[in-house]
């Protein structure tokens, strides 16, 4: 059964491409909302493509339900995906660990990291495409779980190998993507203290190996076994850039009752250890703003986590960047969205369709009565 909180994620990482993120505009308007089609889709190197389709919402500020969603699927769309010499229809199912519910997969055409990949949709008398290239994948080296009160190492964990092994891999966000995965925060399992007390959490970090100065990449988890990868707090990274990155937890301890934005400057106080193709981050928790008791990016006592360090493009970096960015910043009235998201769907859609390689990982915090409290 899907938690609570991976729920609460789809919802955020699927609905920016049909609901949240679709631009913003008064309640009251004289025009007529003009809807469109909506993809989140990806293609693992290994396996095959998985696409969610949704149709757009115009959402007034503070009206939309979550029985909203029970119109946005798109479940009669013919959903091709052509590369390295074959084509396939996707095949329409049920998908229970998705908000959406309904997805196409396939399975005939295979990611091959290099090869050219086209989503061809057609719906309702549109026609979209997309292309994407699976770029080379890096790795998860070493995690570390310390007892976040300054202590050693006190979890456990590991990397993985590339291209599915180690996890699930299913694409998804997600929201995801895939998207985008579908795509789909979630992955991680707790949604944290509900004081918004960050202080004494164990505190994750994972070294990633081979980088490339021009790659893109995504850093994502899930609880283990359980629903779809979500992108991490923080864990889009550009190769070129990766050590100005921000993300450590040491400096996000403001203390019971701290507000999200006081803790988001705490987490990017410190930037990424990088040195040639190689860095260490601090992993968060994928983004929950609706957790209950507020979202906590830091991770709790006794998870089991799985991670996937995604090799993206260039047009999901941007998506995926773009989407981290609205949903930080809607924690702040003055910084609403107005725009939608990039995307690189041709014929009128929105939403993504990317290529990845992937590596992966694991981690389990330590217990309870082993996490040290202040």
């Amino acid at each position: 059964m899907r938690s609570r909180l991976q729920i609460l994620f789809t919802l955020l990482s699927i609905l920016p491409l049909s609901a949240l993120f679709e631009a913003c505009e008064p309640a009251e308007r004289p025009w007529v909302y003009d809807e469109k089609i909506v993809v989140e889709g990806s293609i693992e190197a290994g396996r095959g493509a998985v696409v969610w389709l949704s149709k757009s919402l115009y959402v007034p500020y503070g009206e939309f339900s979550v029985e909203d969603i029970s119109r946005i699927p798109i479940r009669l769309a013919k959903v091709t995906v052509s590369g390295g010499g074959r084509t396939e229809v996707l095949v329409s199912r049920v998908d229970r660990d998705h908000l959406l519910g309904w997805c196409y997969r396939g399975s005939e055409v295979v990611g091959v990291v290099g090869e050219e990949y086209t989503l061809t949709v057609e719906y309702s008398g549109f026609v979209l495409t997309a292309t994407t290239t699976i770029p080379a994948p890096a790795r998860l080296g070493e995690v570390s779980v310390g007892s976040g009160a300054g202590g050693g190492s006190e979890g456990s964990g590991s990397g993985g190998d590339s291209s599915g092994s180690g996890g699930s891999g299913e694409a998804g966000g997600s929201g995801g993507s895939g998207e985008a995965g579908g795509s789909g925060s979630s992955g991680s399992g707790s949604g944290g203290s509900g004081d918004g007390s960050v202080s004494g959490s164990p505190e994750v970090s994972v070294v990633l190996e081979g980088l490339s100065p021009g790659g893109y990449y995504m850093l994502m988890a899930r609880p283990r076994d359980e629903g779809t990868y979500n992108p991490c707090l923080f864990g889009i990274l550009d190769g070129a850039s990766v050590g100005a990155g921000a993300r450590s937890a040491s400096g996000a301890g403001e203390g019971n009752g701290a507000g999200l934005g006081s803790r988001m400057e705490g987490l990017r106080a410190e930037g990424s250890k990088a040195e040639g193709g190689s860095a260490s981050i601090t992993v968060l928790r994928p983004m929950d703003i609706t957790a209950e008791g507020g979202y906590v990016p830091t991770w709790g006592a006794g998870e089991s986590v799985q991670l996937r360090l995604a090799s993206i493009d260039r047009p999901a970096f941007d998506y995926w960047s773009a989407f981290m960015n609205d949903a930080v910043n809607a924690h702040n009235p003055v910084y609403p969205s107005f725009q939608n998201l990039p995307s690189n769907i041709r014929g009128g859609g929105l939403g993504v369709w990317y290529g990845f390689s992937a590596s992966y990982g694991e981690f389990e915090t330590p217990p309870e009565e082993k996490v040290s409290l202040k």
